[in-house]
């Protein structure tokens, strides 16, 4: 099983779910989308999905590519 972990603005990180590694591709983008957290969208920016454990959150300027 995967973590899929999600940080709103300056919030605490969150685990969205636990998913098969071999629906995480599936799932995840599903969750960027539901939260709306595609580049162009209205949460793009607010929303900080990733996979793995908390710790392997990315930088912003990593995630988005700043």
């Amino acid at each position: 099983m995967t973590t899929i972990w999600g940080r709103y603005l300056d919030h605490k990180p969150e685990r969205i779910c636990e998913c098969p590694q071999k629906e995480l591709a599936h799932d995840f983008n599903n969750y960027v989308l539901a939260f709306g957290a595609f580049r162009g969208q209205h949460n793009y920016r607010k929303w900080k999905l990733w996979t793995g454990r908390l710790k392997d959150e990315p930088s912003d300027k990593d995630y988005y590519g700043d």
